[in-house]
């Protein structure tokens, strides 16, 4: 047994939690990868076939939105959103206002329904608009 106050099991379990992270990550990458490598996966609506929608892994999601320091008055814009996980995600961790566009239909229906599914006040800071953000606007 331990004779330091706990300290070495707690280090024993940071350590663990921080290889199951790891496992975690690696399993989301090779599903990003295969994702990818599939040509018979559903890519949605889009007309960008030559650029396919390929998730970010949630582990890499929740890990940007606490290494940047946003805040409820900071407001978000991600332009190609894809399904909107890193605006809702950054909406329910810091309370900021985001704004997704995407070329993709189908993309923007789903990051609506996630954002939705997320609960009322994240889904009234989220913003989302089919568009092609390189079009010229005369």
């Amino acid at each position: 047994e331990d004779d330091d106050g706990g300290e070495a099991a707690y280090r024993r379990t940071r350590e663990a939690i921080a290889r199951d992270l790891e496992e975690l990550e690696r399993e989301e990458d090779d599903a990003w990868a295969s994702e990818f490598l599939n040509s018979d996966s559903d890519m949605g609506d889009s007309s960008a076939w030559f650029c396919p929608f390929l998730p970010s892994p949630l582990v890499r999601v929740r890990r940007m939105v606490e290494v940047v320091p946003i805040t409820p008055a900071d407001h978000c814009l991600d332009i190609g959103c894809g399904d909107g996980r890193v605006l809702v995600t950054a909406a329910q961790s810091t309370g900021c206002h985001c704004t997704g566009i995407d070329i993709d239909a189908g993309l923007i229906a789903r990051a609506e329904v996630l954002a939705a599914e997320a609960g009322g006040e994240v889904e009234a800071r989220c913003a989302f608009t089919a568009g092609d953000a390189l079009a010229k606007r005369g």
